[in-house]
Formats: structure tokens, C-alpha cells, sequence
């Protein structure tokens, strides 16, 4: 019998809610599965080029093992706080060899409602995803950059090469 251990949980739910110990080692075998079939080569495109996914803050960059067709980009981007209307924004290039192939924007237009005199500012999220049709050789550099931003704290950038 599994002792449960308080776990708060940092990607799905609630705040309030909490796993035990003995619920996330339930779902590990899962994990595993998923991550092990994710893996496998894929039917199209190069022999043995299996998809790839690299992961960065602020930038992401590195040489392709195989040839690609698409390029997958998910920018997730935490904001500062500002009182009164604004607009968030964050801006990243996307480039093989460094030719640029897509300007990404990440942006949020906020509001100010109510009475003046007490403060509104809270921090912000944006995520945005984009795919592009490109064939990516093996041994390309394949980079996604922040360029610029206003009220940008960081951004989680994920790229996937897919066939």
C-alpha cells in the first residue's frame, strides 16, 4: 500500500488542488509509454528521423540530426505588471542558417476598469504556436531568438522538427 504524500501540482487544475505522491506515481507508467512512443522513426521523409523537440527560455538554438519537413513553434510568454490600459508584446524570429523564416508576436491588450485610486496591475501570459512548411536538412541551424518586447519578463520556447 502506497503512503500518500502531499504533491502540489504545477500544469493541470486548480491552485487549491493537491496530488499525493501515491496519485503521480500512478501516472508515471503513462509518461513513460507516451515518451517512448513519441521516439519512434517516422514513415515519412529520411530513414530513421525520428521527430525531435528542443526546448529554451528566451532562445532555443541547435543543428538538425536528420531532415525535417515542418517546423513546430509554441512561445509561451510571462509579462510584468503595469496599472491602467497597456499592451503586452514579445517579439522572436524564427531562422534556419540564419535566414529568417517568421516573425512570431506574442501580444495582450489589458484593460483598466473601475474607479482610480487603487492598483490594477497584475502579470500577464500569452502562448502562441506556429507551423511552417520547410524542409530542414540535417546539420541546418535551426534558432528562435527573442528580438524584442514590452513588459517581457521570459518566454519558454519549444521547437519541434516533425516529418
Amino acid at each position: 500500500m502506497r503512503t500518500p504524500f502531499p504533491v502540489t501540482h504545477f500544469c493541470v487544475g486548480r491552485p487549491e488542488e493537491t496530488f499525493t505522491m501515491a496519485r503521480v506515481l500512478d501516472v508515471v507508467p503513462l509518461m513513460l509509454l507516451l515518451a517512448a512512443t513519441s521516439a519512434q522513426p517516422s514513415t515519412l521523409g529520411e530513414p530513421g528521423a525520428a521527430s525531435i523537440s528542443r526546448v529554451g527560455t528566451n532562445t532555443v538554438q541547435f543543428a538538425s540530426p536528420a531532415t525535417y519537413q515542418f517546423i513546430i513553434v509554441t512561445i509561451s510568454t510571462k509579462f510584468g505588471a503595469a496599472d491602467g490600459g497597456h499592451t503586452n508584446s514579445a517579439r522572436f524570429s524564427v531562422e534556419v542558417n540564419g535566414q529568417r523564416l517568421e516573425t512570431i508576436t506574442n501580444s495582450l491588450s489589458i484593460q483598466k476598469g473601475g474607479n482610480s485610486g487603487h492598483y490594477w496591475g497584475y502579470e500577464t501570459y500569452a502562448v502562441s504556436q506556429k507551423m511552417l512548411t520547410y524542409g530542414v536538412f540535417a546539420g541546418n541551424s535551426v534558432r528562435v531568438n527573442f528580438l524584442d518586447g514590452n513588459l517581457h519578463i521570459a518566454s519558454d520556447i519549444r521547437v519541434d522538427l516533425s516529418n
